[in-house]
């Protein structure tokens, strides 16, 4: 999935018209922590998703490889695991490496052969590194936006991505974010969608020119590196 993502301090910018936010106002609030660990290489992203299992029975265990990335920063990331968990994997950091190591192992013959490389790459990085956790605890809208060819405009609706798979080429989702870091609100924007073309599309009629935010233009990966480094 291509996926354009900023971030900001919730008082720095003001991103969509009145249609788009009317949509997210009408769109379900999702709350949840999710705990990332936190590595050097800003391509891999690993986290324990739901940790307070508000939506999901378990905690999941979820890695995304960062596949390229365009000049204008949109990114191409591929979810490879998505594993129920029977317990926090946190609550016995001495064992973290090798359990995570053992799960995302055991679960690579369910795995795209396309992937395979970048996931062993990851393994051998990953055995190797000493990550820091950061839990993050979010308050998420998500709409789908599709494009009308016979209006020529884009429709909003206040539901979720379960449907994207079922709509035309020109069709995306559009989310926001909010979450605390250090006492401060911050807002995570992104559009993703499966054809680069319609989020580049959507990104030239809707997103203003950036001033004084370019350097979030980026994922969570590098985003929590960036904070865990204090910038």
């Amino acid at each position: 999935m291509w996926e354009w993502r900023i971030f900001y301090k919730s008082a720095d910018v003001q991103f969509f018209n009145e249609k788009i936010e009317s949509a997210f106002g009408r769109a379900p609030l999702e709350s949840r922590t999710d705990d990332y660990l936190d590595f050097d290489k800003i391509q891999f992203g690993l986290k324990e998703r739901d940790i307070n299992m508000v939506q999901d029975e378990t905690p999941l265990l979820e890695l995304k490889i960062r596949l390229d990335r365009t000049t204008w920063g949109a990114e191409l990331w591929c979810k490879t695991i998505k594993i129920p968990l029977s317990k926090r994997l946190k609550d016995k950091p001495e064992i973290e490496i090798e359990s995570i190591s053992h799960i995302i192992e055991d679960d690579e013959e369910n795995l795209n052969k396309y992937y395979i490389s970048q996931h062993r790459e990851f393994l051998e990085y990953f055995r190797n590194s000493r990550p820091r956790h950061f839990e993050m605890q979010k308050e998420r809208h998500q709409i789908t936006a599709i494009f009308n060819y016979s209006m020529s405009e884009w429709q909003y609706l206040d539901y979720p991505d379960h449907f994207l798979c079922e709509f035309p080429p020109y069709a995306l989702l559009v989310e926001k974010v909010r979450f605390p870091v250090k006492n401060k609100l911050w807002t995570s924007v992104a559009i993703e969608s499966m054809q680069l073309d319609a989020l580049h599309r959507f990104m030239e009629l809707f997103i203003p020119k950036i001033h004084g935010v370019k350097d979030y233009i980026m994922g969570y990966p590098e985003f929590i590196h960036a904070r865990l480094a204090g910038d």
